[in-house]
């Protein structure tokens, strides 16, 4: 997806260069993104608010932990 808004509120752009550049990091860091969201208590069948998502990988392994019952909202 390509947004094309020369006035973007996004310090580093919203081109599709820069969603993979977020996409790579955000894989790179899941290990420990989901070490903290366990330690922090997140788990199966609860409610999470994900705020600035970006491209959403963030959301989905969070929805990945919460399970079938659990909702994220990403924003």
């Amino acid at each position: 997806m390509r947004i094309n808004n020369p006035v973007s509120p996004y310090a580093l752009g919203s081109t599709d260069a820069e969603h993979e550049r977020l996409i790579r990091q955000a894989a790179r860091l899941a290990p420990l993104t989901e070490r903290l969201f366990r330690e922090a208590g997140i788990g199966p069948g609860q409610r999470v608010l994900d705020l600035g998502s970006g491209v959403g990988d963030v959301a989905m392994r969070v929805a990945r932990m919460l399970g079938p019952w659990g909702v994220v909202v990403g924003i």
